[in-house]
């Protein structure tokens, strides 16, 4: 299958940019995503843009006094510092959480954010892999949910279903307090 380049672009998932197995193997708690949008390819690290909320939902379940928010701040000045990017994942550590998208490469629209604007993918099986001793998955879009069962579905892969929470990222169905009850059981 052939793309025009001027319209499409192939994109790496962030996993592939920031793979920290003892993170993921850690992690009580995996935030799901389809593939991280440009804006926070650019930023260099998974919900990175300055519009997106997850640090500041991170910082009000963990009690970490703003310091995700303040992380997110500094690499949106300083893009892709890895200081910064350390110092983030030692924060979600500490929170015994962890950032995955299930999309391991893809083809998309250029500069989309839109999920419905990838055309062609991979699923990430290698990284899911790490997440047996996971408690809880919040996937945030549809999408990440879907992708997610079939991960799960390649038997490889042993995460209970009923682990798995889906909390839709669109204008109708996504509700911040929800997220915020499920991470800070």
């Amino acid at each position: 299958m052939s793309f025009d380049d001027n319209v499409y672009e192939k994109v790496l998932s962030q996993n592939h940019n920031h793979f920290n197995p003892s993170l993921i193997a850690n992690a009580q708690k995996i935030i799901v995503g389809t593939l991280t949008p440009p804006q926070g390819t650019k930023f260099g690290y998974f919900y990175s843009s300055l519009n997106n909320k997850v640090y500041g939902i991170l910082d009000k379940c963990f009690l970490t006094n703003g310091k995700l928010v303040a992380l997110k701040k500094q690499l949106a000045k300083d893009n892709q510092n890895p200081k910064i990017i350390k110092q983030i994942e030692e924060q979600l550590s500490a929170c015994k959480v962890a950032f995955l998208d299930i999309v391991d490469t893809a083809i998309r629209v250029k500069n989309s954010s839109k999920d419905d604007d990838i055309v062609a993918y991979s699923l990430d099986f290698k990284h899911f892999e790490l997440c047996n001793n996971s408690q809880l998955f919040i996937c945030t879009s549809q999408n990440a949910y879907k992708g997610l069962l079939q991960i799960i579905d390649d038997k490889t892969i042993k995460i209970d279903k009923a682990k798995i929470y889906i909390c839709y990222q669109d204008r109708f169905h996504y509700n911040f307090f929800d997220w915020q009850q499920k991470l800070c059981k």
